[in-house]
């Protein structure tokens, strides 16, 4: 049975900064579209059947016409409001992060509450194959972003007990390195991703003998960053995309003119990295 309800933060929706940077008319599509997501299928994603509703589907449902629909659509992708699924499929972070929240304690409920069992749930990844011993729960297949706001940031953190400023030095660290972790593979999972920034974080603090005599916490974030770096210029370097034979020495490889560019950016902020490691 559906629920009838979903929860609404309106002190979130006021401070969202890409909602803010919306038009009224946009701001009220988002609020119809979140309004179908609760009812689709697949909880918190305009879907039916298993695929994503065109711009025409969701003018119809919601009264406006289809190029005036597609124009708001435009303007809520363009400020980061929704998301997109592997196949296309329009989809709200909230909604899906909390329905995620609601499985994992459901069947934490099933299995008599137990706080243990919880936390056991709650470190699962996609990857676990269920024994014969124990049920399988289904899983969200979170789409590849490129970037989150601090503001999305920081309520994620609120979930997970994580400081604010915690959550400011992950947002900063991940942001200068393009949302990529240290083998340059883009984050799928900013909470989880988070989450592990913080355990880390944690640990350092509770090894330091003395903040006197400490580094700053941007020479940790910095070494992060040069470790993507050099890791996205091996991956190019295997690339054929990326290299060419020499014409004088044939045996011999060199960027290419496209890449060129692309490699001298990634070295000048690996020294500007090496500068903050090195003060």
């Amino acid at each position: 049975m559906k629920r009838p309800s979903f929860q609404f933060y309106p002190s979130d929706w006021r401070n969202d900064s890409g909602l803010r940077l919306c038009s009224l008319a946009a701001r009220g599509l988002w609020v119809e579209m979140m309004c179908i997501a609760h009812e689709c299928d697949e909880y918190g994603k305009l879907t039916q059947n298993g695929r994503g509703f065109s711009h025409k589907t969701l003018a119809k449902l919601v009264g406006l016409s289809p190029q005036t629909c597609l124009k708001l659509l435009k303007e809520l992708e363009e400020n980061k409001v929704f998301s997109r699924d592997e196949n296309g499929a329009i989809y709200s972070r909230r909604m899906v992060r909390d329905e995620e929240i609601r499985k994992i304690r459901a069947e934490a409920g099933s299995k008599g509450g137990n706080p243990i069992l919880l936390g056991n749930l709650v470190k699962q990844n996609g990857k676990q194959k269920p024994t014969p011993s124990s049920s399988s729960s289904s899983s969200i297949d979170h789409s590849i972003r490129r970037g989150w706001t601090l503001e999305e940031v920081i309520a994620a953190g609120q979930m997970a007990s994580v400081t604010p400023e915690v959550c400011k030095a992950y947002y900063d660290a991940r942001e200068a390195v393009g949302w990529v972790d240290r083998n340059a593979i883009a984050i799928k999972s900013m909470p989880h991703d988070l989450s592990r920034f913080a355990a880390h974080w944690a640990e350092n603090e509770r090894k330091r003998p003395s903040k006197a005599l400490t580094k700053p916490k941007g020479v940790w974030d910095a070494k992060q960053g040069i470790d993507a770096l050099n890791a996205k210029l091996e991956r190019m370097k295997a690339n054929p995309k990326f290299r060419r034979h020499k014409p004088e020495t044939p045996w011999e490889t060199e960027w290419t003119p496209e890449a060129k560019a692309e490699v001298a950016a990634i070295r000048a902020k690996i020294r500007e990295l090496e500068g903050v490691v090195a003060a």
